[in-house]
């Protein structure tokens, strides 16, 4: 019974949280929509062009090929850390690449970010090839950054021929399974760290997804498992996102092995139901997309999200245009921010539509109606 009443107490105190967390987002998004403000509390950081893989379903393998070409100079810890003061506090920081492991310098990027701006996540996604290499890195992160939440990201987008295959690097399936035991293996050192499944999803490897899934879920020590659709244009225009109904067919199925990891990850049931609604609904956003709807709520992609480009070129969306280079205004992210070609271009990226996950969750987290929609969906609306 006592155990009962602290359980209770601890889902309430939960609630409590969440509630005022959501309302002090949900407000500053308001706030920045509708008085030009700068709410920046997101920012994709792309800190290298340079990657071992070309991924078929990459949207940004070409933009890579092409500042190759050009000899694109990539932004320098110097540079990073004067663009870092010029933003202020925001609370996640989510690094991309390229491959964010083959910056030598990434440990000490995170640390610039967590002294200067509060930050209290970390997101990295890898490929998960050079095995040694990430943990080392990871645990260097961590003990510059103690205070963090670090979530690594690791891609996997279906069994050993599959994933070959899209990724185009012989052995890399292997590598990316070995990289996951060993970072869980990190875990035990550092209670700061989450470990994630990343998986794209297309026409070429939706029928074997619901088997990765019960490999990830009994083969990997991990915390979770997220597959997504394609976005953007993929590096092989022959791949595409699957059609709305597949989509829709295959999230009905996937939506179990959510409630595993959310249960594996909740001590409290009843967040575990919480967290599976929030994927479910996110889904459903997925399935309307993908049918060529408009999304039921605002992107956040140009007001509380923004991306930083490894040249020092700002956007709104990694899917969309520069509105200007951090070297152009000495190294001030909120003079282009504010901008008057920033603003025209504000009011056009509100009502765009993509299956982004990295806006599209944020975005959820700060509407409203999509937020009560999400904590009571219990069923996947139809599509």
């Amino acid at each position: 019974m006592e155990i009962q009443r602290k359980s209770d107490k601890m889902f309430l105190i939960n609630v409590v949280r969440t509630f005022f967390s959501f309302a002090l987002r949900w407000l500053r998004g308001l706030y920045g929509y509708y008085f030009d403000a700068f709410v920046l509390d997101e920012l994709i950081f792309s800190i290298t062009d340079t990657c071992n893989f070309r991924c078929r379903t990459c949207f940004y393998a070409s933009t890579m090929d092409t500042r190759k070409a050009n000899g694109s100079h990539e932004l320098s810890l110097g540079e990073i850390k004067k663009i870092s003061s010029s933003i202020g506090s925001i609370k996640n920081l989510l690094i991309s690449g390229g491959e964010p492991f083959l910056r030598d310098d990434l440990p000490e990027i995170c640390e610039i970010f967590y002294q200067q701006n509060n930050i209290c996540h970390i997101h990295l996604p890898s490929n998960g090839f050079y095995t040694h290499k990430i943990i080392n890195y990871t645990r260097a992160i961590l003990n510059k950054c103690p205070n963090i939440h670090l979530t690594i990201g690791l891609s996997l987008d279906g069994h050993q021929t599959t994933h070959e295959m899209i990724k185009n690097v012989k052995g890399c399936f292997d590598n990316t399974v070995e990289t996951a035991k060993s970072l869980a293996d990190l875990k035990n050192e550092f209670d700061n760290l989450e470990l994630y499944i990343i998986t794209v999803v297309t026409n070429t490897n939706m029928n074997e997804i619901i088997n990765l899934g019960e490999f990830v879920k009994n083969n990997l020590p991990v915390d979770g498992h997220g597959p997504s659709p394609l976005r953007g244009i993929p590096y092989d225009k022959t791949v595409s996102a699957p059609l709305y109904k597949d989509w829709h067919e295959f999230a009905m199925k996937f939506i179990p092995y959510h409630y595993y990891w959310a249960k594996k990850n909740n001590a409290i049931k009843s967040l575990s139901f919480i967290a599976t609604n929030r994927i479910r609904y996110l889904y459903g956003v997925y399935t309307r997309v993908l049918k060529g709807r408009k999304l039921p709520f605002k992107c956040q992609a140009g007001n509380t999200i923004g991306v930083l480009e490894p040249n020092g070129d700002v956007k709104f969306c990694e899917l969309d245009d520069a509105i200007g280079n951090v070297r152009s205004t000495n190294y001030d992210f909120k003079k282009i921010w504010l901008s008057g070609k920033a603003n025209n271009k504000r009011k056009q990226t509100r009502q765009c539509s993509c299956t982004h996950a990295c806006f599209l969750t944020p975005s959820i987290a700060r509407s409203l109606p999509a937020s009560v929609k999400s904590f009571f969906c219990f069923t996947m609306a139809k599509p």
